[in-house]
């Protein structure tokens, strides 16, 4: 059995796309809360109006769930990206046979 550390993951592109992750969680959480206030600022009433907030409330929370996800992701990568950085630093090049 061959063991040879893996020093290929470029840490660089995985840091990049927990940041492009983040960002996009971030923009998609401004938007939620811009699109939250529009709607407390409209005045409406009746039954159409109910379906209205229901239909509102579970699409924030729809977003939020996916910013959420998105922030989760965006740690794991990152995560990820420190786990190879050391395992690159420690790496021997020895094969183990």
């Amino acid at each position: 059995m061959d063991l040879i550390p893996n020093t290929s993951a470029d840490t660089q592109a995985m840091n990049a796309v927990a940041a492009g992750l983040r960002q996009r969680a971030g923009t998609l959480a401004t938007v939620s809360a811009k699109l939250d206030a529009q709607v407390a600022a409209m005045v409406y009433a009746g039954p159409a109006a109910d379906q209205f907030r229901a239909n509102t409330a579970d699409r924030r929370q729809r977003l939020a769930r996916t910013v959420s996800e998105l922030q989760t992701l965006a740690d794991t990568v990152s995560r990820a990206a420190i786990t190879a950085e050391a395992d690159a630093s420690t790496a021997v090049g020895y094969r183990w046979t």
